[in-house]
């Protein structure tokens, strides 16, 4: 009995382990330049966000510089878009003086014609030459043609008792393809602004014509297709808290190869009169001096067009905005889900770089009158 005991205690000593606590704490190297774009061929400019990533922190690169290729011939260079940065004004001796507030994440614009077949190579350089990235992708072709969108104006349950004004909009489309396709489906409001100077400055050079794009958040929530199967009215149907919302109406055509389709969405009509910086109020671009110079308006019409955009996207594009869905949405809860891998085709750095193509259908929408007088 006493042999057994031993035994057992032996077995016991050896099941038991003991833990050494491992730092970890790695020190900042070179670092990676990281990289992102989403382009579009039926656009003329385009938008590359540049940063540097380390062990603990992004930093602001120094001496970047991004080039565009397309089929092997350079075609642009990038310049940074200061419209990214945030504007600060500063008041002195009576005088507007302006200052931008950088970001870690730099955004550059370039302007180029891509069309479908297109090879499209971006490549970047910061740091003095130490940091390398490089992305290559190929414009895929024209899709799916949009037939017709039907539009109806609702009234969706937000949430409980609450609800707001919607625009229904059920898209036709058509397929011919009977290979395996990924798309998005994207819905933006286009603006045109016309304001008009106070009487005092009523001169042709005073007024002025702003332009601004929005896109729209899409509920396709009770789509089939969209929704991939998972179709919920509204998020209180989730009793398990583990839908997550396609913010991004990416979808395959799985369930209608070769054949008819309509996709069902709404868009929020409170988005689509929302206008950006409402004042009476505009300062001129800053001077040598970085002085501003303020003019006042009396009113504003506002010219309003809507984007519907059946956008084809290569399947890392569609996986890499299947990630961006879980990562950005609330309600997802990594422990009851399976691990997020996020696409990186950019070499010798991070990254992703997607390029779509679109059949656009434009909706013209009633125009907008802004009196500031009683705004």
């Amino acid at each position: 009995m006493k042999r057994k005991l031993l035994y057992i205690l032996i077995c016991l000593s050896t099941l038991t382990s003991c833990e050494k606590e491992l730092s970890y704490d790695p020190q900042d190297g070179q670092g990676k330049l990281v990289m992102n774009a989403l382009l579009q061929t039926e656009e003329k400019c385009h938008y590359v966000y540049l940063t540097s990533s380390y062990s603990k922190k992004m930093k602001e690169l120094e001496n970047a510089k991004l080039s565009c290729y397309v089929n092997d011939a350079y075609v642009a260079e990038a310049q940074i878009d200061t419209s990214y940065w945030t504007d600060a004004f500063y008041f002195d001796d009576g005088d507007i003086t302006h200052k931008y507030i950088k970001k870690p994440v730099t955004r550059y614009k370039f302007n180029a014609t891509f069309h479908p077949g297109d090879k499209i190579v971006l490549q970047a350089e910061a740091n003095r030459g130490t940091l390398h990235a490089t992305a290559e992708v190929i414009a895929p072709e024209q899709p799916t043609m949009i037939q017709q969108v039907d539009t109806s104006s609702v009234s969706r349950r937000i949430y409980e008792d609450r609800y707001e004004p919607y625009l229904k909009m059920m898209v036709h489309i058509r397929e011919n393809n009977l290979d395996n396709q990924y798309y998005r489906l994207a819905v933006q409001v286009d603006k045109k602004r016309f304001m008009h100077a106070d009487k005092s400055y009523r001169v042709p050079e005073r007024d002025i014509i702003r332009e601004e794009s929005k896109v729209l958040m899409i509920d396709s929530m009770d789509d089939p297709i969209i929704s991939e199967g998972n179709v919920i009215t509204n998020e209180e149907d989730d009793i398990w808290g583990t839908y997550v919302l396609n913010m991004y109406t990416v979808f395959t055509n799985v369930q209608f190869k070769g054949k008819d389709c309509t996709l069902r969405i709404y868009a929020p009509k409170n988005d689509m009169t929302s206008l950006e910086n409402i004042s009476n109020e505009y300062y001129t671009e800053p001077d040598e001096q970085h002085r501003r110079e303020i003019i006042y308006f009396d009113n504003e019409r506002v010219e309003r067009k809507l984007k519907v955009s059946l956008q084809n996207i290569s399947k890392d594009h569609y996986m890499y905005l299947k990630a961006m869905n879980y990562l950005r949405y609330d309600n997802y809860e990594p422990a009851l889900t399976e691990p997020i891998t996020i696409p990186n085709n950019v070499k010798e750095g991070l990254g992703f770089v997607g390029i779509s193509t679109s059949s656009t259908v434009y909706l013209d929408l009633p125009d907008l009158f802004i009196d500031y007088m009683f705004y």
